[in-house]
């Protein structure tokens, strides 16, 4: 009785030993890498745009139509003269599918792909640190943000057109090591 003991307790200490929080490798690292992904998905970090609608510009800064803009160009008269003032901007129905009222256009799902090299953990003062290098990429980006029109709004931003096009994103963080496992800098303290 005691021999068919022995096999199974070997491999349940072989197993916890393998689940350590605390441990300084790629499982613990991808989940406090999501962790810190999901919270700031939740906060509209990759949220593109204006974050308020109906917004208005002196000058056009595009004519553009948009699938999730409407436009109209807004006008005063002045003696026999109409000026043209501001022009108006507002958002579609499909626009409002998307917009969250003071985070912007929330459409891209972070999803990540890999973790990938890693520093070895190092202590700072009372912390325990290692700074880690991942890639993202993101997900369920809608049709209409190939159009020219909307791309051409971010010309120049590098990050959000390889999101918009669906490549990875590279990114690093610093975690810290707690009593519970390996948290996101931004995190800590939470």
């Amino acid at each position: 009785m005691i021999t068919r003991c022995i096999p199974i307790v070997v491999a349940m200490v072989l197993v916890g030993g393998c689940s350590n929080p605390k441990a300084a490798n790629r499982t613990n690292f991808e989940k406090a890498i999501r962790e810190y992904v999901n919270h700031e998905a939740e906060n509209g970090k990759w949220c593109m745009g204006p974050k308020d609608y109906p917004k208005t510009w002196e000058e056009p800064f595009d004519d553009r139509p948009f699938t999730t803009l409407q436009f109209t160009r807004k006008a005063s008269k002045v003696g026999s003269h109409w000026i043209y003032s501001i022009w108006l901007y507002e958002l579609t129905e499909e626009g409002r599918k998307f917009h969250t009222p003071g985070k912007g256009f929330c459409f891209a799902e972070p999803d990540l792909v890999e973790i990938g090299s890693f520093s070895e953990p190092s202590s700072f003062g009372p912390y325990t640190m290692s700074e880690v290098h991942y890639e993202l990429k993101f997900k369920n980006i809608p049709q209409w943000t190939r159009q020219k029109a909307f791309l051409d709004w971010f010309r120049g931003n590098s990050e959000v057109l390889a999101i918009l096009n669906s490549q990875r994103v590279q990114d690093k963080a610093t975690l810290i090591l707690t009593n519970s496992g390996w948290v996101h800098e931004k995190l800590f303290n939470k």
